[in-house]
Protein backbone atom coordinates (compact mmCIF):
# COMPACT_ATOMS: atom_id res chain seq x y z
CA UNK A 1 0.00 0.00 0.00
CA UNK A 2 1.38 3.39 -0.98
CA UNK A 3 1.66 6.43 1.31
CA UNK A 4 -1.15 8.05 -0.66
CA UNK A 5 -3.40 5.03 -0.07
CA UNK A 6 -2.60 5.11 3.66
CA UNK A 7 -3.39 8.82 3.82
CA UNK A 8 -6.73 8.29 2.06
CA UNK A 9 -7.55 5.47 4.47
CA UNK A 10 -6.69 7.63 7.47
CA UNK A 11 -8.84 10.50 6.19
CA UNK A 12 -11.79 8.40 5.12
CA UNK A 13 -14.88 8.86 7.26
CA UNK A 14 -16.65 5.71 8.36
CA UNK A 15 -20.42 5.77 8.50
CA UNK A 16 -21.86 4.40 11.73
CA UNK A 17 -25.41 3.10 11.54
CA UNK A 18 -27.30 3.84 14.72
CA UNK A 19 -30.69 2.60 15.80
CA UNK A 20 -32.63 4.00 18.75
CA UNK A 21 -34.51 1.57 20.97
CA UNK A 22 -37.14 2.58 23.50
CA UNK A 23 -37.39 0.42 26.61
CA UNK A 24 -40.54 -0.37 28.58
CA UNK A 25 -39.96 2.77 30.71
CA UNK A 26 -39.90 4.98 27.61
CA UNK A 27 -36.15 5.62 27.82
CA UNK A 28 -34.45 6.01 24.45
CA UNK A 29 -31.02 4.45 23.96
CA UNK A 30 -28.82 4.46 20.85
CA UNK A 31 -27.13 1.32 19.54
CA UNK A 32 -24.63 0.78 16.74
CA UNK A 33 -25.55 -1.79 14.10
CA UNK A 34 -22.60 -4.20 14.03
CA UNK A 35 -23.87 -6.76 11.52
CA UNK A 36 -26.92 -7.86 9.60
CA UNK A 37 -26.74 -11.59 9.01
CA UNK A 38 -28.94 -14.20 7.39
CA UNK A 39 -29.53 -17.56 9.03
CA UNK A 40 -31.96 -20.15 7.66
CA UNK A 41 -33.65 -17.58 5.42
CA UNK A 42 -34.30 -15.02 8.18
CA UNK A 43 -32.39 -11.79 8.76
CA UNK A 44 -30.94 -10.83 12.14
CA UNK A 45 -29.42 -7.60 13.41
CA UNK A 46 -26.53 -7.53 15.87
CA UNK A 47 -26.34 -4.26 17.79
CA UNK A 48 -24.23 -2.84 20.63
CA UNK A 49 -23.99 0.46 22.49
CA UNK A 50 -21.84 2.97 20.59
CA UNK A 51 -18.08 3.01 21.11
CA UNK A 52 -17.21 4.83 24.31
CA UNK A 53 -20.38 3.75 26.10
CA UNK A 54 -19.75 1.99 29.41
CA UNK A 55 -21.69 -1.07 28.13
CA UNK A 56 -20.05 -1.15 24.68
CA UNK A 57 -19.14 -4.85 25.03
CA UNK A 58 -22.83 -5.76 25.38
CA UNK A 59 -24.09 -7.11 22.02
CA UNK A 60 -27.76 -7.83 21.38
CA UNK A 61 -29.29 -9.90 18.58
CA UNK A 62 -32.77 -9.36 17.15
CA UNK A 63 -34.70 -10.92 14.26
CA UNK A 64 -35.43 -8.34 11.56
CA UNK A 65 -39.03 -8.40 10.35
CA UNK A 66 -41.08 -6.09 8.15
CA UNK A 67 -44.55 -5.02 9.22
CA UNK A 68 -46.80 -6.06 6.31
CA UNK A 69 -49.07 -3.02 6.70
CA UNK A 70 -46.58 -0.20 7.28
CA UNK A 71 -43.54 -1.80 5.60
CA UNK A 72 -41.58 -0.60 8.65
CA UNK A 73 -38.59 -2.70 9.75
CA UNK A 74 -38.99 -4.11 13.25
CA UNK A 75 -36.46 -5.61 15.64
CA UNK A 76 -38.08 -8.62 17.29
CA UNK A 77 -36.82 -10.47 20.37
CA UNK A 78 -35.67 -14.02 19.70
CA UNK A 79 -37.63 -16.10 22.18
CA UNK A 80 -36.62 -19.58 20.98
CA UNK A 81 -33.37 -20.72 22.64
CA UNK A 82 -32.37 -22.94 19.69
CA UNK A 83 -32.87 -20.11 17.21
CA UNK A 84 -30.87 -17.71 19.40
CA UNK A 85 -28.05 -20.24 19.85
CA UNK A 86 -27.83 -20.83 16.09
CA UNK A 87 -27.69 -17.11 15.26
CA UNK A 88 -25.19 -16.38 18.05
CA UNK A 89 -22.97 -19.21 16.78
CA UNK A 90 -22.99 -17.78 13.23
CA UNK A 91 -22.16 -14.30 14.52
CA UNK A 92 -19.36 -15.54 16.78
CA UNK A 93 -17.91 -17.45 13.82
CA UNK A 94 -17.88 -14.19 11.83
CA UNK A 95 -16.14 -12.34 14.68
CA UNK A 96 -13.48 -15.05 14.99
CA UNK A 97 -12.81 -14.89 11.23
CA UNK A 98 -12.25 -11.13 11.44
CA UNK A 99 -9.64 -11.49 14.20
Amino acid sequence: MTDKDMEMLENEEYEVNLVTLIDEDGTERDFEVLEIIEVDGAEYVVIAPPEGDEDEDEALIFRLEVDPKTKEELLVDIEDDDEWDKVAEVYMGMVEEEE
